[in-house]
């Protein structure tokens, strides 16, 4: 049984192309040149074929893009008979299927691969090669999916942060996402604190921007970790100010708790300020975090989202004096790809002491909700 909303969404679509309403088919003449043929949905195959046919096309990319020009109606061959869409409307044999249903689209540059074979036996013993459903469907490793594992490691050292003063470069463990990488970050450096249990002069302490991501709350505060906001300015987070990094450690007092030995920032796009350490300002972070001896979480999911021209094409756009061009990154190793070379340096470029954890994800960048992101850092730290 078809159902009425399945025949507005085919009225609708008519109306798109420019047909008359409720009407099935339309004639150049004598001879019908288009038509929808009403398909009931199979409730029983699940949301993805559902939105796969509603969509036409079961490719998830095109249903993110807006339709070129609208679906258009899929049209008949010329040599159309009466008697043939007489035939296809009555199902007959040679019907409907055999004239052509659906929707089209504009070309709009995007190609779906017609097919991609994954062996069943990669013929290799190298597990950071081995890409075979023999592998991917057994249970993993903790330390996740070698093939991934590699590349990303490969390409960290050479590509995202060639100038890590580390020999042979970051290591790179796969987690869930920035916040199940935060989540092992707090398991590594701090420990549960229980009021009314354990000593107030234990209580571990984490700095965090006065403005910070409120997630990290609900990670740290049922740890009794104690929360120590740090004051920002047009900056960042503020190194020697009032308030600002050097004042709160200096200054701590061990009644309170432990003096922090972990700080947590946004370097790249900050959540909920927007704004962006220089590398100044990190080199000024880093040398009081070494000073005190406190480890760095830097939590960066936008840096890949950076726009080095924004600021020329902003001035252009509203008719200002033109800036002069800003080189933000100017350490002496390049990865040979401009784009990666213009960005904003990490924490990790300066890391002298193997203090610094590097969050990263996919989520903002292969596709949202795709959630297995890397953490870079010195390998004797083994997250």
């Amino acid at each position: 049984m078809i159902e009425g909303w399945e025949i507005e969404r085919h009225e609708a679509v008519l109306q798109r192309g420019g047909y008359e309403e409720e009407d099935w088919f339309r004639t150049d003449g004598d001879a019908p040149r288009s038509m929808v043929d009403p398909v009931e949905f199979p409730y029983d195959v699940g949301v993805y074929a559902n939105l796969a046919q509603a969509m036409g096309t079961s490719n998830p990319l095109y249903w993110l893009l807006p339709f070129a020009s609208g679906p258009r109606v899929a049209r008949l061959p010329p040599s159309t008979t009466l008697e043939d869409l007489v035939a296809a409307l009555g199902g007959a044999k040679g019907g409907s299927a055999a004239l052509g249903t659906g929707w089209t689209y504009e070309e709009n540059g995007l190609k779906t691969a017609s097919h991609m074979v994954v062996p069943h036996d990669a013929d290799t013993t190298d597990v950071n090669k081995k890409i075979d459903l023999t592998t991917a469907l057994q249970y993993g490793q903790a330390s996740g999916y070698p093939p991934l594992s590699s590349y990303i490691r490969q390409f960290t050292r050479e590509c995202l942060h060639p100038n890590v003063p580390y020999s042979g470069g970051p290591e790179v463990a796969l987690t869930v996402g920035s916040t199940d990488g935060f989540s092992k970050v707090l398991d590594v450096f701090t420990n549960v604190w229980v009021e009314g249990k354990n000593d107030v002069r234990e209580r571990p302490g984490l700095l965090v921007d006065v403005f910070m991501y409120p997630l990290i709350l609900n990670q740290a505060l049922p740890r009794g970790i104690q929360i120590c906001p740090v004051e920002m300015d047009e900056g960042g987070m503020a190194p020697y100010s009032p308030g600002g990094l050097e004042d709160i450690l200096a200054n701590w007092d061990d009644a309170k708790g432990k003096r922090p030995h972990l700080l947590y920032t946004v370097s790249m796009g900050h959540n909920p300020t927007s704004g962006v350490l220089s590398v100044q300002r990190r080199r000024e972070l880093y040398e009081i975090c070494s000073k005190y001896d406190v480890i760095i979480a830097e939590d960066d999911p936008y840096w890949y989202l950076q726009f080095p021209s924004a600021e020329l094409e902003e001035a252009k756009a509203r008719n200002k004096p033109i800036p002069e061009l800003k080189v933000s990154n100017t350490l002496p190793k390049k990865s040979g790809y401009p784009f990666l070379d213009s960005l904003v340096p990490s924490f990790l470029n300066i890391d002298v002491d193997g203090r610094v954890v590097r969050l990263d994800t996919f989520s903002k960048t292969v596709a949202p909700g795709s959630n297995p992101g890397p953490s870079s850092h010195r390998v004797s730290f083994k997250l």
